[in-house]
Formats: C-alpha cells, structure tokens, sequence
C-alpha cells in the first residue's frame, strides 16, 4: 500500500551525512518525497512510497552509527500523486 508519512528525527542528525543517507535509501527503495535540516538541528522528511519501505528506511535511519537519533515524529499525509522524485531540500 502506497502511503506518505512526515518524519521528524531529532538529536545529532546534521554534519553527520544523515540527509544524505535518506537519499540514498529513498532512491534505492524507490520512494519519493524530500528531506531537509530545520534550523532547530533536527531533520524534516517526507516519504511516499511502500509503507513496508519507508519503515525499512525509518529503521535504518534510526540505527546509523554516525548520527543519534534521540526523537522521532512521524504523521501521515495525503499522497502526492504527480510527484515523481526524491530530492535533498538546501
């Protein structure tokens, strides 16, 4: 079942290549969506794809060596339909 969730990881997740490791996943699983660092340290992701893949990359993401996921918000979204690509917001 194709859903889009929001989540948001806090604790050390920026400098840490964590943006980057999302994208990588997110385009491996083929999911679609962004990623971005909000100016309170913490990073801001909006997934669309398989919900068994988007838990897969929560996962992953939750245990990467170099960042320490502290917090984690995750809500669910309407599907974008039209939207076609996974990218890094600057």
């Amino acid at each position: 079942m194709i859903v889009r969730k929001k989540v948001v990881f806090s604790g050390k997740v920026q400098k840490v290549g964590f943006r980057l490791e999302i994208y990588s996943i997110a385009q491996r699983m083929k999911l679609t969506g962004w990623v971005k660092n909000l100016k309170d340290g913490s990073v801001e992701a909006e997934l669309q794809g398989e919900e068994v893949k988007i838990d897969f990359l929560v996962n992953c993401m939750r245990s990467l060596k170099r960042a320490s996921v502290k917090n984690m918000t995750i809500i669910d979204l309407p599907i974008r339909e039209a939207e076609e690509s996974f990218t890094i917001v600057k």
